[in-house]
Parts: C-alpha cells; sequence; structure tokens
C-alpha cells in the first residue's frame, strides 16, 4: 500500500457517507484512475522484497523458507501495459505478486514447488479481454 495508507479509516468514512446518504446520487464519485504500468508493479515488488530483507524482518534462515507474496493496493489504480519480468536473485524461496488487475511469479528458487518454478514471469490477468 502507498506509505502512510489507513485502509480502516477510509472503511470508516466511506461508512459514514453511506449511513448518511439520502439518495443514491449520494453515493455517486467521479472516477479518476491513476495509470500504473506492469513494470511499476514489479519495481514495488522487488523493492519491498529488498525491504523485508534489508530490515531483517527474518533470518537468513526463516527467509530462505519463505513464499513471499506481496499484494500491492493502491487505491484508484489502473493497471495496463503487462511486464513480464523476473527477478535473477533473492534470498526468499519464491516472490510473487498480485494487485488489483495481474498475479506473477517474478522469482522461484530450486526449492521452491514445481507450480510456482513453472509460472515465473507469466502474468495472468485477472481482467481478460473478451472479444465479441
Amino acid at each position: 500500500m502507498p506509505p502512510g495508507r489507513k485502509r480502516q479509516l477510509e472503511y470508516s468514512i466511506k461508512l459514514s457517507e453511506a449511513e448518511a446518504a439520502k439518495r443514491r446520487a449520494d453515493l455517486l464519485k467521479t472516477y479518476t484512475p491513476i495509470e500504473m504500468r506492469g513494470q511499476e508493479i514489479f519495481n514495488i515488488c522487488s523493492s519491498y522484497a529488498e525491504k523485508l530483507v534489508s530490515e531483517n524482518a527474518y533470518g537468513p534462515k526463516e527467509i530462505s523458507n519463505i513464499d513471499l507474496l506481496v499484494y500491492v493496493n493502491y487505491p484508484g489504480n489502473h493497471e495496463f501495459e503487462p511486464y513480464e519480468g523476473r527477478l535473477s536473485a533473492s534470498p526468499f524461496r519464491s516472490v510473487s505478486y498480485l494487485s488489483n488487475r495481474y498475479a506473477s511469479v517474478i522469482f522461484a528458487a530450486p526449492s521452491a514447488v514445481e507450480w510456482l518454478k513453472d509460472q515465473i514471469g507469466v502474468v495472468s490477468d485477472m481482467l481478460p479481454y473478451e472479444e465479441d
């Protein structure tokens, strides 16, 4: 999440607005999405993994057995241009991300489970394009 984001506060504010609404139109807001490229999501995930390592959030033995899943949750973002990036190395057993639209495994060590290793660099689009 963006630094300083308080999801519980967001929820409380939205709940208060909904309870105070007198008509449906009171709940409508203009949606102006922020564009976020797949490369940016990849960078956020790799930076987060590096941060956990540098902060000694886990010991070396523990970290080598962790399958890190980074949930990228930025409000109002519209993700486009999937990026099939891979980390060349990581102390984690695997690193994956899940965002509002995409999911991908960006690293898997030889000790990771096979289905993670098979998905390295594959980007799954949660909103696939449907042809008419």
